[in-house]
């Protein structure tokens, strides 16, 4: 993963993608929720996005993703 956030440094887009891709491979390792709740607070902490890119990350999960909720 760490190698994944300098790939993507400056581009916003890129993080936002491969944001998403790390989210879903959370999501098709078949994990139990705490775990991929825990994994996800690294990702989130990891690859930080301006504020518009993070709400439209938030609503792709959102509707996809059962275990992430925005509170969490």
């Amino acid at each position: 993963m760490h190698l994944c956030t300098r790939q993507i440094k400056g581009d916003p887009r890129a993080g936002y993608q491969a944001k998403l891709n790390l989210v879903r491979a959370l999501y098709r390792q078949g994990w139990d929720r705490q775990r991929i709740l825990d994994l996800f607070a690294v990702i989130d902490w990891m690859v930080c996005l301006p504020n518009a890119l993070e709400q439209q990350l938030w609503q792709a999960i959102e509707t996809k993703m059962r275990y992430v909720t925005s509170v969490e």
